[in-house]
């Protein structure tokens, strides 16, 4: 692997490449499963305040430690190499923009059917975990 100064992550070994591919994976999806029991959370809360169940202070007080949680997940998520933030590829190499934040290499997208902006494979094959 090689790391140059704007923090690519360039792997030319094929084998090495899909470890990386299957591991932002498993990353990215434990990112969604995160946001989703926040979502679930939040709205059990809501039900409550709405039943009068709990107080209102009570409800802000569990809704603010749920941002907090999902800020730190979401910070987490965004400042480590898990996907392209621009197309979601999770295959290709990636580089940190200006605003740091993780985008394909050279940003080396394609546009679909759709005008949209989608990565380029480094495989031949559709990877599936």
């Amino acid at each position: 692997m090689h790391l140059n100064k704007r923090g690519v992550h360039i792997l030319k070994d094929p084998r090495l490449r899909k470890i990386r591919y299957n591991l932002r994976s498993i990353l990215f999806l434990e990112y969604q499963r995160g946001i989703k029991i926040f979502l679930e959370r939040r709205e059990k809360l809501d039900i409550k305040e709405d039943r009068k169940e709990i107080s209102y202070r009570e409800w802000r007080q569990k809704i603010i430690e749920i941002k907090k949680e999902r800020l730190r997940l979401h910070v987490a998520f965004q400042s480590n190499p898990i996907c392209c933030i621009r197309c979601g590829s999770r295959q290709n190499d990636l580089e940190k923009d200006e605003e740091s934040l993780w985008v394909c290499k050279n940003d080396h997208h394609e546009l679909n059917d759709q005008g949209l902006s989608s990565p380029r494979s480094p495989f031949n094959e559709k990877l599936i975990l």
